[in-house]
């Protein structure tokens, strides 16, 4: 089974680099991205399934039908063939650690997953391993102690230069076992949903999510109930309705929390002045912003980067 391990981002300038053939390792091999930029860009593209993560900064993707943004706290699942581009531009170096799925790889541990018993496991190998591809559901996960604790552990031993290919090998057929688990997970959390037909639950699912995912890439924009539901192809009551139902927050809720959870980390990680920060944060008032943040962790922004500064805790209410 082939690897590709790429350390630096591509240079469109090379000439001595074969765009067509570059490219194509994302849908023919198993690749690893582990690469640091402030700023890079590439335009819409087609890849194998892919997981995608970003730290210290963020990074964003974007595809037909919606924009996601990845940090620290998150990573993004991508199908198999879906066309998007991608950027960084930060003030800090952002880590890139990306795996992209081969697809006879993918195939051969969900079409394993999928056997109900070691016969049926048989009957799949012996058809050569023919299998329709799992859909997953498009959007950032929060990292959580299924899946991350894995990619921290790759990441690592990528870093430390301690990896070979059977490990590697290992290591994916694990973490896309973990994915079909996560996945599982949600086609039950979609369940909750109200009396409906089960397709009409999952396509509201994917719609809410592309809407959450929507309001995490764009917090710093100015952003309308209308705007956010027209994303989820609802009408404005509906979308506030199923939005706060599966992310217990109202869309203005959730956005509060995303503005403030970011000039957070500006706070601390940067030298930004405060009326940068909450400029970055998607506020045009620097008071509105200040009497925020002093309503959620009871002190000002000034305050809190002080003590952050000196090691301090901070209660949050």
């Amino acid at each position: 089974m082939e690897f590709t391990l790429i350390r630096d981002y591509f240079n469109h300038k090379n000439p001595a680099i074969n765009t067509a053939d570059y490219f194509k390792k994302f849908t023919s091999t198993n690749v690893i991205v582990n690469a640091f930029s402030n700023h890079i860009s590439f335009n819409k593209k087609k890849s194998g399934l892919s997981l995608k993560c970003a730290f210290n900064g963020c990074e964003k993707y974007e595809t037909d039908s919606c924009k996601f943004r990845i940090d620290d706290n998150s990573y993004l699942v991508l199908n198999r063939d879906q066309e998007y581009s991608g950027y960084v531009n930060s003030c800090t170096t952002v880590e890139t650690f990306s795996l992209f799925f081969e697809k006879a790889i993918a195939d051969n541990v969900l079409g394993s997953l999928l056997s109900k018993s070691y016969e049926d496991i048989i009957e799949y190998c012996e058809s050569g391993g023919n299998v329709q591809p799992i859909l997953f559901i498009e959007k950032t996960y929060s990292h959580d102690n299924v899946i991350s604790p894995v990619l921290f552990s790759l990441r690592n031993q990528i870093r430390n230069n301690t990896i070979d290919n059977l490990y590697l090998e290992e290591k994916f057929h694990l973490i896309l076992s973990l994915l079909f688990y996560v996945h599982k997970r949600i086609v039950c959390e979609i369940r909750s949903f109200p009396s409906i037909k089960p397709s009409t639950k999952i396509e509201l699912y994917k719609r809410l999510c592309k809407a959450k995912d929507f309001i995490d890439a764009s917090f710093d924009e100015n952003i309308s109930l209308n705007r956010v539901s027209s994303i989820a192809c609802l009408s404005p009551h509906h979308f506030l309705r199923l939005f706060r139902k599966i992310h217990s927050k109202t869309p203005h809720q959730y956005l509060t929390f995303r503005r403030l959870e970011y000039s957070q980390k500006l706070l601390v990680k940067t030298d930004l002045n405060i009326t940068e920060i909450s400029r970055k944060a998607g506020y045009e008032n620097l008071s509105s912003y200040s009497r925020l943040f002093k309503q959620h962790f009871l002190v000002s922004p000034e305050i809190y980067r002080k003590l952050k500064n000196t090691k301090k805790s901070i209660s949050v209410k």
